[in-house]
């Protein structure tokens, strides 16, 4: 494969994203110690990086809560088993059965009447509103108290206390429906219900009669009284009408008064007659001298005497007409004055037209002598005795009047009273008939004795217990589980880490020893899946400088370098590996022990040997397994001076990363691993002042010039949360491989993660290292691997037994030293892709030497030329 000249500039994207096969979604964990930053967001590659603001992941539930009990599930059923039964149990017994009774009572709106109607026998007013009332009685307490002095109640030997009161009151329901009160009882002795409910109905039909009587008797008390008073009034009114009418010898006085007053007009008519005949007479008298002798013939003076008469009407007659018109037109026509007037005109002219009858007819009882021959003394004599008639009538009249006026009075008042006294006395007369008409209130059943519980609650209430203690003693598992910071499988790493879409592989715990072959197989072909996902992420954004790290130490990111490098150059990659873990160095004393630069390196910029000379030293070094400093010797190109001299020189000169940070250029400063397509950068001399020096624009300078010149370039750093360089390298690289491990504490997981989102790193993905065979064999990532090669994989405990990823080997069995070396020096996983590439050599290469035994060029990786 080619190299390219240029990288793309860290950060840039792209709309084709790694599908790895895992669909399961991620769950952030926000709990923990430690830095703590904004969730990471995913790019159209689907890689993860800094948000401008946090965001919440969305939470699979049923995951987080396998997660919370994988591997505890036995414990979870047996601690939710004996919670059930005791919660059962518990709840069983925790509450008792209610019994309920009922009675019912029935209030009537009216009643029949049997003849009159009455309030009784009519609706009561707002009835709905007055049976809430009646059972808002009910509840009182004066109520309750009263149904507890009941005889049946006190047989249940309860003291009658507020509290006691209380409860009843509580256990007590009363409700209406149209005519029917309902009253109910609930409690958790059978005997106590139906004694409280008919205790209750009896109260309360006592306390209604009560009130029922109580207005009947006060409301005949209120009659009576009333009677007896209208009695004794109308009695008074009528004595007085009696003593008046004593006097006049009848009670009767209208008619009396009527006769009078007629009589007395008929006295007023004479009267004027008689004032006019003396006025006519006087004036006679003055015009014609004496009077003639009475024995005068006295029809020849009659109508002389008629005449003057009718004169003396006709004139004052005129006279009170033209007064009337004045009046009118200057009072108006019904003004009282104008009134009086006319009624005095009115008779005036009835006079006229009275003397034009009776001018020759005396009134009865009064003789009157012809005018003619009357003397004017007898005219006054007579005119005298008419008024004195006159008054005496008056007066009479008036008191007749008067006397007549009171009796009216009275006998109105007696009436009105009469009235009063009878309409009493009917009332009186309906209340005492309809008083048997029937009761309003009638109880339709008393309470009964409960058949069997009314509310047994007692299993809804154990079923609760049972699920409220299973679910605590599961909750207390989850709890454990929520407790345990670490991660034990890769669902862990799945349900709990924000990149749980984003999980590249697994890679599983192997012995140090390798046994077997299988093994190795298993383990190989799951690295090489894991760089299948980053090529293919590779040919779609070009991402080809990637950096691998972890959240803390152990967590075998530099033996997944290793492997991953292995795989890559296997592919036909050329791949270059830089340590850049300034306090660890681990690819460095893994890779090449010494890390010093190449011997035919340091002669050739001595210009002591040729490229030529050298490839042909090496050539033969390799075919007869001398070192280099030999052969060179052997052919005569150098001496054991210069040799010395040269191998002092290599000894303080060390190749790597801190030569390129001084300014060397970057292929003197690599070196070759022995391994086909594949070269390591080593750290250089050991000082930690180059972390000082390290920069992002001179880590960025040393990625591109590594990327011109390599396919692929993995970058091994210190774990991210506790090395400078890991920070400074994850933002300029293409990706970054973060390599979990089983046992790892979650909270540093989830830090490392937004750790590297806030540093805007692009995170190709996580790689779970050391899964056991459960998660080998269940594992997506792993899903070509048959269940019988995942059984071949070595137990938890075999591995803790034997060692498991870089560390120092244990007794191991089956293979050569050389192999035991190469396993302690790469660690099981690079030995087991590096096993799997040499088998593969093996089938396709004639001649080539079988996986185990010692090759050349893989005896000592990186000693072509260091001495």
């Amino acid at each position: 494969m080619g190299t390219s000249s240029s990288r793309p500039a860290s950060g840039s994207t792209s709309s084709t994203a790694i599908t790895t096969g895992n669909a399961s979604g991620g769950v952030g964990d926000a709990h923990g110690g430690g830095l703590t930053f904004s969730e990471p967001q995913q790019t159209q590659t689907g890689l993860l990086v800094a948000p401008p603001q946090q965001q919440s992941s969305p939470i699979n539930l049923l995951l987080l809560v396998h997660s919370l009990l994988r591997g505890r599930y036995w414990l979870a059923i047996l601690l939710a088993v004996i919670g059930m039964i005791a919660g059962a149990g518990i709840g069983y017994n925790a509450i008792k059965p209610k019994y309920r009774s009922m009675g019912m009572v029935r209030i009537r709106p009216y009643v029949e009447k049997i003849m009159y109607d009455t309030d009784r026998t009519q609706m009561i007013p707002m009835f709905p509103a007055f049976m809430e009332a009646q059972v808002v009685l009910i509840r009182t307490p004066r109520m309750i108290e009263l149904a507890m002095e009941d005889p049946r109640w006190k047989e249940l030997g309860r003291p009658h206390t507020q509290a006691i009161v209380q409860d009843f009151l509580g256990k007590l329901e009363v409700s209406c429906r149209g005519e029917m009160i309902n009253i109910e009882f609930t409690d958790e002795q059978p005997e106590a219900t139906y004694r409280a409910v008919n205790a209750i109905i009896d109260a309360y039909a006592r306390r209604f009669e009560d009130q029922d009587s109580e207005r009947y008797a006060g409301r005949m008390e209120k009659l009576e009284e009333r009677r007896s008073r209208l009695e004794a009034e109308l009695k008074l009114k009528n004595d007085a009408i009696l003593a008046i009418g004593n006097q006049y010898g009848s009670t009767a006085l209208q008619k009396i008064y009527e006769f009078n007053l007629e009589e007395l007009n008929k006295v007023v008519s004479q009267l004027r007659l008689a004032e006019l005949a003396l006025a006519a007479g006087e004036a006679q008298l003055g015009n014609h001298g004496p009077q003639p002798k009475p024995d005068a013939d006295p029809a020849r003076n009659d109508p002389a005497m008629a005449e003057a008469l009718m004169n003396e009407y006709l004139r004052r007659a005129a006279t009170e007409r033209a007064n009337l018109r004045q009046l009118e037109m200057s009072l108006g026509a019904n003004h009282p004055q104008v009134l009086k007037t006319r009624a005095w005109l009115d008779q005036l002219e009835k006079d006229i037209r009275t003397l034009q009858q009776e001018v020759r007819i005396a009134p009865a009882g009064l003789p009157i002598a012809p005018l003619a021959m009357q003397s004017l003394e007898s005219l006054r004599e007579n005119e005298r005795r008419i008024r004195e008639l006159h008054d005496k009538i008056r007066a009479e009249t008036l008191e007749l009047g008067r006397k007549n006026v009171q009796i009216e009075a009275l006998r109105q008042e007696a009436a009105k009273l009469q009235a009063d006294l009878d309409e009493t006395r009917s009332l009186i007369e309906k209340l005492q008939v309809e008083a048997s008409a029937g009761e309003r209130l009638s109880i339709i059943n008393y309470g009964e004795p409960p058949l069997g519980p009314d509310k047994d609650r007692r299993l809804p209430v154990a079923v609760a217990g049972a699920m409220a203690l299973g679910g605590l003693g599961i909750g207390l598992v989850m709890l454990l589980g929520l407790l345990d910071r670490r991660l034990h499988r890769i669902a862990d790493a799945e349900a709990r880490l924000p990149l749980a879409n984003r999980v590249l592989g697994v890679l599983p715990a192997l012995p140090e020893d390798l046994s077997d072959p299988q093994q190795s197989s298993i383990a190989a072909h799951c690295v090489h899946q894991i760089r299948t996902l980053l090529q293919i992420h590779q040919n779609t954004t070009g991402h080809r400088v990637l950096s691998v790290t972890s959240p803390s130490p152990g967590d075998g990111k530099t033996s997944l370098t290793i492997a991953l490098g292995m795989s890559f150059a296997a592919s036909g990659c050329k791949t270059l590996l830089i340590d850049c873990d300034m306090q660890g160095g681990g690819l460095t004393s893994r890779m090449i022990p010494s890390g010093s630069r190449r011997l035919g390196q340091i002669l050739l910029r001595e210009r002591r040997i040729s490229e030529e000379q050298l490839a042909a030293a090496l050539e033969e070094s390799h075919r007869l397994r001398r070192p280099l400093g030999e052969v060179l010797i052997g052919r005569r190109l150098l001496n054991s001076e210069a040799l010395d001299r040269a191998l002092l020189k290599q000894k303080r000169m060390k190749a790597g990363l801190s030569g390129v940070i001084r300014g060397e250029m970057l292929g003197d400063c690599v070196v070759s691993t022995g391994t086909r397509n594949l070269h390591l950068l080593p750290l250089g001399v050991d000082d930690h002042r180059f972390s000082a020096q390290l920069s992002p624009a001179m880590v960025g300078s040393i990625l591109d010039e590594a990327a011109r010149h390599y396919d692929t370039v993995l970058v091994d750093t210190g774990p991210v949360l506790g090395s400078l360089e890991a920070a400074v390298v994850a933002s300029e690289v293409d990706g970054v491989v973060l390599t979990v491990s089983r046992g790892a504490d979650r909270t540093l997981a989830h830090n490392a993660i937004r750790y590297l989102a806030t540093m805007n790193a692009q995170i190709e993905g996580i790689v779970f290292n050391r899964a056991k065979v459960e998660d080998i064999r269940r594992s997506a990532y792993s899903g070509s691997v048959s269940a019988a090669s995942a059984r071949q994989l070595p137990s938890a405990a075999e591995c803790c037994a034997t060692g498991a990823g870089a560390g120092t080997s244990a007794n191991p069995t089956g293979h050569g030293a050389a192999t035991r070396h190469w396993v302690r020096r790469l660690g099981p996983i690079a030995c087991a892709v590096a096993e799997a590439e040499a088998e593969q050599h093996a089938r396709t290469t004639p001649g080539a030497h079988p996986p185990g035994q010692h090759r050349p060029d893989a005896a000592a990786p990186g000693a072509d030329d260091r001495r």
